[in-house]
């Protein structure tokens, strides 16, 4: 059994794929020019996340512990690991990501949470 989650056409998120060029694209080997002519609203990035959370958690509500122990390759080939392991992957790395975008919200805008 093979799971792929992604917002798609007719999704609530069916007006970020209208800002991207190319329905079958995701960014990856962009062009700067590419890059900047993107230019998604928030509503349509909120939209998007929200379609994947829904998805994800569709998903996650489904495995089972034997799900979680069964061995899975990685996409591009190398030692497989255990689904939980994976998902723990996947986690690590959605924090890290969090972190740098509170980084950069940071430089840009100013330290703190709170209005002072």
């Amino acid at each position: 059994m093979r799971r792929q989650l992604s917002a798609q056409k007719g999704d609530s998120a069916d007006d970020l794929h209208s800002a991207i060029p190319s329905a079958g694209r995701c960014g990856i080997g962009d062009s700067l020019e590419q890059v900047t002519a993107f230019t998604p609203t928030v509503a349509n990035l909120q939209g998007y996340a929200e379609a994947v959370r829904e998805k994800t958690l569709a998903c996650l509500n489904t495995l089972t512990p034997a799900d979680l122990d069964r061995d899975l390759p990685p996409p591009g080939g190398g030692d497989a690991r255990k689904v939980g392991a994976w998902l723990s992957v996947i986690l690590l790395d959605h924090l890290h990501h969090s972190g740098q975008v509170c980084y950069i919200r940071g430089y840009l805008t100013g330290k703190g949470w709170f209005p002072r």
